[in-house]
Order: structure tokens, then sequence, then C-alpha cells
């Protein structure tokens, strides 16, 4: 189960920098700004869904071992926990930054996200 989610997070994140990265040279009105949000809304599922079947199979799948303080050391003291924090709040900024940026509708956003 971790290995497939783990390939769906890579697919995902592999998408949104595909998306920003070379769609902005090619064709810089082809990319959908709810494109991005949706896929780093999917992102942040899918990667709190990797942290929670990687906790649980951290404490040999009994979920009751896993209370608050395990999940908090889990997270804040493993690098595989560091790693779904930094993800977490990556993709949660990118999704609020796309949502600000649409609804705002600024000349420098109406260029970039037209």
């Amino acid at each position: 189960m971790a290995v497939a989610l783990r390939f769906l997070l890579y697919l995902d994140l592999m998408a949104i920098a595909g998306l920003l990265l070379c769609a902005q040279r090619t064709a810089p009105t082809a990319v959908s700004p709810r494109l991005i949000a949706l896929l780093a809304a999917i992102g942040v599922v899918v990667t709190a869904a990797h942290f929670a079947a990687s906790a649980a199979a951290m404490v040999g799948g009994d979920e009751a071992l896993l209370d608050t303080e395990m999940l908090r050391f889990i997270a804040l003291e493993t690098s595989h926990g560091k790693g779904a924090v930094v993800r977490l709040l990556a993709l949660g900024a990118l999704l609020v930054l796309t949502v600000l940026a649409r609804s705002e509708r600024s000349p420098c956003c109406q260029q970039c996200w037209a």
C-alpha cells in the first residue's frame, strides 16, 4: 500500500513540476490554475495517506500505538516524517497561493494565469 501511495505522490509531484516549469516556456497561457490547485490538493491528501500508512507500518500495524505523541515523534524526529511535513507545507502553500492568485486577479496574475 505504501509503495502505491508513494508512486501516486511522485506522479502528482512530477505533473505539478512539469506544468509549472515546462509549460511556462512553451505555452504560458495553457497552464490552468484550477489544475494546479487540484494537483496540489491531491498531493496533500496522498502525502497524508502515505504518512499514515508508513506510521502504521513503523509501529507494526498496531493502531493502538498511534497516539498523538507517537505521531508527533514520527513526524518530527524521523527523516520520513520531516519529508512529509515539508511536502505538506509546500503543497499547502502552493494550493493557497494558487487560489489567492486566481481570486485576486492582479495584472501580474492575469498575465501568468490567464
